[in-house]
């Protein structure tokens, strides 16, 4: 399958060619066709996408919407591209919902887990592609832009304030500033990381 050199994910390829014998013919032939009919292995990876989160309960739809802010960021080098972001899973965790659910995500491989430099768990999106072609991330980002560039903000500024030993020096100053990450904080408390909730606190 020439979509595989892309698509190096083993898992997601793994699940495709699964797909796709579920279609073989009567004599255990998998056919051109039906890979086509299926949207080829993107087409396959999004659809199996959809399934996962038309599962999902209202309540875990809402929490998984908090999650995908730890997950995906704008590039630092081209401004309007959003990629996937790792993060500690701790910060994700806000809740016993929002666990359950992140595990979900992992047990479905649309999350993948790993360990950051510390040893700390950590998470993020399995593939690309679901940033570019699964609509509910899709519309997700064209909902949350301001969102995003004003998490990576202060992220950078709590990361600064962290460096320098949370340096009273470092933090917000200015009515108009202060006013700002106050309603960040009380808008977003769900979607951040600890770091830039100690900050804002």
């Amino acid at each position: 399958i020439k979509e595989a050199t892309i698509i190096k994910d083993l898992p997601f390829i793994e699940f495709a060619l699964s797909q796709l014998y579920e279609t073989r013919t009567e004599n255990d032939y998998l056919t051109f066709a039906a890979y086509e009919q299926m949207g080829g292995l993107k087409g396959a990876i999004i659809n199996y996408a959809d399934k996962c989160y038309a599962q999902l309960s209202d309540a875990e739809k809402k929490v998984f919407n908090d999650i995908l802010g730890f997950v995906i960021t704008e590039s630092s080098s081209h401004k309007g591209i959003y990629v996937r972001k790792t993060s500690v899973r701790k910060n994700a965790e806000k809740t016993l919902l929002h666990q359950e659910v992140v595990n979900k995500m992992l047990n479905a491989r649309l999350f993948v887990a790993g360990k950051d430099n510390h040893g700390k768990p950590t998470i993020t999106l399995t593939h690309e592609i679901l940033l570019k072609s699964w609509n509910v991330i899709v519309s997700w980002i064209e909902r949350e832009k301001e969102f995003v560039v004003s998490n990576n903000h202060y992220e950078l500024l709590a990361q600064h304030w962290i460096k320098n030993k949370k340096s009273k020096k470092d933090l917000i100053k200015g009515r108009s500033p202060l006013l700002e990450a106050e309603y960040f904080h009380y808008k977003n408390h769900s979607r951040i990381t600890d770091d830039v909730l100690n900050y804002l606190n």
